[in-house]
């Protein structure tokens, strides 16, 4: 089952889309393609303008677990207003302390100057472009980092200085600004769940049934090869395409904290796919190889521990006579003291026996959807949900011809700098 499926229509924005194996007609992509249904552009609008206000609701009330707008205050600028728990949880997540060696003591923290107010006002009025300078992308780090551990509360009190312009870093190449965090999860949650009411790419059982029930005489075929290996979610675009997007970013430094929780689900490691693949070139191989042939060569044969291997690897050296201590050496040594990969079974977060995991993170892409948008209305910025939906829906399953959207741009810099993100263009189907 979807998620949120009680409060958004998953059923009917599904049920506009058809999987179709090597589409001779779109460059042989396997994909799910429109089905151009009667009523089709307003159907997908109108799961667009559901979603928006579901998550706008939602986003209103998680907002009352925190310190009302009405008693926020704005921090000092002398003020340590990151607190030194979260202050911890931010380096040892982005990494940056030098001292966190394996002979290192010292528990890895921030600078006192990158918790005080004055530290972040500074960046965010001087943003360099087109690309941020390094304090600023590593404030920006520090920010995303926050959000993904749901510190809010120091974020509230930044939005609320009146020189604390968000919008002006929302956006960068490389995937620098905190708007990717959007980006990300909102394509991942989009996908997942649409793919998971199709459990004839993931379930054998409905597998069979739905081959069968199109190689019945005077039935289409809905692709050039219909085997029971190519009824498969994984050899589609959006899928691949979705995937690469969420574990990787568009620069050459391929650490940036908003790929973390996506590696940890997917089971996915720094170089095992390369920013490469997010190229023009590189695109066209989305939905026409197996993911198998996305994979780094260097890491083809690379294997991601789950929470269940550590345990089980640990219990069968002990059978072998070996000290529990001289195990998690052995493992240490082999990289696999630390689970990597949240799914039980790996590569197919749609398997049954993924579900539990599956579940967790949808609900943790709704929340943080639900993060972006507080701060944004924090900060008294804005974001038009409906047309972010809209973009997620076509960059996934949109075809150019024949048309099934429209584009009106309505970009202006006046309105960017007055706050208003994301309003460049805005799709509608049609």
């Amino acid at each position: 089952m979807a998620h949120q499926a009680h409060n958004l229509p998953w059923t009917l924005l599904a049920d506009n889309f058809k999987f179709v194996h090597y589409n001779a007609r779109y460059h042989g992509r396997t994909n799910l393609y429109p089905c151009f249904k009667p009523g089709q552009g307003k159907q997908l609008q109108h799961f667009a303008k559901v979603f928006s206000r579901v998550l706008r609701d939602f986003s209103t009330q998680e907002r009352k677990k925190y310190t009302s707008p009405a008693d926020i205050t704005i921090p000092e600028p002398e003020e340590l207003f990151i607190s030194e728990l979260a202050a911890t949880r931010i380096a040892k997540t982005i990494k940056r302390d030098e001292t966190s060696s394996a002979c290192s003591t010292k528990i890895p923290s921030l600078f006192d100057e990158e918790r005080r107010l004055r530290y972040w006002i500074t960046e965010l009025n001087e943003p360099s472009y087109p690309y941020p300078d390094e304090s600023l992308r590593e404030t920006l780090e520090m920010l995303k980092t926050l959000m993904l551990y749901g510190d809010m509360e120091p974020l509230f009190r930044l939005a609320a200085h009146p020189n604390a312009n968000l919008h002006r870093v929302w956006s960068y190449p490389c995937d620098d600004g905190w708007g990717e965090l959007k980006d990300t999860f909102l394509t991942a949650y989009i996908c997942l769940n649409v793919f998971a009411l199709k459990p004839e790419l993931w379930d054998p059982a409905s597998r069979a049934e739905k081959l069968a029930s199109v190689r019945r005489p005077g039935t289409a075929m809905p692709g050039a090869k219909s085997t029971l290996e190519n009824w498969d979610y994984r050899l589609t675009s959006s899928y691949q395409r979705m995937l690469v997007q969420t574990v990787t970013t568009r620069g050459p430094d391929d650490d940036r904290v908003g790929v973390l929780p996506h590696r940890e689900f997917f089971g996915v490691e720094k170089g095992m796919y390369t920013s490469a693949l997010r190229s023009k070139d590189m695109n066209d191989k989305f939905g026409c190889v197996p993911m198998s042939e996305l994979v780094d060569k260097r890491c083809s044969h690379h294997y991601v521990p789950s929470k269940l291997d550590v345990p089980l690897v640990i219990n069968m050296l002990g059978k072998k006579g070996l000290p529990a201590e001289l195990a998690l050496q052995i493992l240490e040594l082999a990289e696999y003291d630390k689970a990597k990969r949240r799914l039980v079974v790996a590569d197919d977060p749609l398997h049954p026996h993924n579900s539990d995991e599956l579940k967790k993170y949808l609900s943790y892409c709704w929340r943080m959807l639900a993060r972006v948008d507080m701060l944004l209305r924090a900060n008294e910025n804005a974001i038009n949900w409906e047309f972010q939906v809209t973009e997620a829906i076509f960059r996934l399953w949109g075809v150019p011809y024949p048309p099934m959207s429209v584009v009106a741009t309505t970009w202006d810099a006046e309105g960017w700098f007055l706050g208003v993100v994301e309003n460049e263009a805005r799709r509608t189907f049609v």
